[in-house]
């Protein structure tokens, strides 16, 4: 890897939900990285270039890096959904995220001292 996709691979695991991915996600979590990487260059020559080009016969043709774009953002979307990296993916696959930085929710406080818990 170089330094930014292994950037990218350890903001991916500090940042993501306690407990959510586990060491059978790393080949996804290398395709995210991977993925991420290419995009964030792409992304830098279409802000360069622009998204319509000139070619060398004056013709206006849109950027090459813009289709390279385009689909690392579709890797990154569905290697994100694999490992619950978005909140819908997360809801699907019954994964909480913590809430106010590992302080226990006022629902969880409320049901833990609730009277009539069923439990």
């Amino acid at each position: 890897m170089d330094d930014e996709q292994k950037a990218q691979w350890h903001y991916a695991i500090e940042h993501s939900p306690l407990g959510l991915l586990t060491k059978t996600d790393r080949e996804i979590l290398a395709v995210w990285v991977t993925a991420a990487g290419e995009h964030a260059r792409a992304s830098q020559e279409v802000r360069k270039l622009g998204q319509v080009v000139k070619t060398r016969d004056g013709n206006s043709v849109q950027n090459p890096y813009l289709p390279i774009v385009n689909r690392q953002a579709t890797i990154m979307l569905r290697a994100g959904a694999e490992m619950g990296f978005s909140p819908a993916s997360r809801a699907a696959i019954g994964a909480a995220a913590p809430m106010g930085l590992g302080a226990p929710s006022r629902l969880r406080a409320y049901l833990d001292e609730k009277p009539d818990r069923l439990d």
